[in-house]
């Protein structure tokens, strides 16, 4: 039984499982490349990922809008007026600066190899 058929017996007896409805998502781990999150992301438009441990579980949401915090320059994200400014070289500039950087390194606490750059994150966010 498909999960619309399923949807569609419901409060006639019938039983719906989450395995019924639950669809794949892709998943990252700490030691990813931050740039394959940004990637899955933006094919999957999806506004963030489930970040997993060696076995699949579940440690951390990585929120796009926090990839997107070290993707630009504090200078940049505490003077808005400075975005008008970025050309495609600078764009990808920031872009090639990403690919040091590993999923672990946008998320806080000690998920990473903490090599986060303060001219990366805002000061006042």
């Amino acid at each position: 039984m498909s999960s619309v058929e399923a949807f569609g017996q419901i409060g006639r007896g019938a039983v719906m499982r989450a395995g019924d409805i639950a669809v794949g998502l892709p998943t990252v781990t700490v030691f990813d490349p931050v740039v394959k999150a940004v990637r899955l992301m933006a094919v999957g438009r999806m506004p963030g990922l489930v970040v997993v441990d060696g076995r699949g579980r579940p440690l951390a949401v990585l929120p796009g809008s926090q990839v997107l915090r070290l993707s630009i320059l504090a200078a940049f994200q505490d003077d808005p007026m400075l975005v008008r400014t970025v050309d495609e070289s600078s764009a990808d500039a920031f872009w090639r600066e990403l690919g040091g950087l590993t999923v672990g390194d946008c998320l806080p606490g000690t998920w990473g190899s903490g090599r986060r750059s303060d001219r990366w994150v805002s000061r006042t966010g």
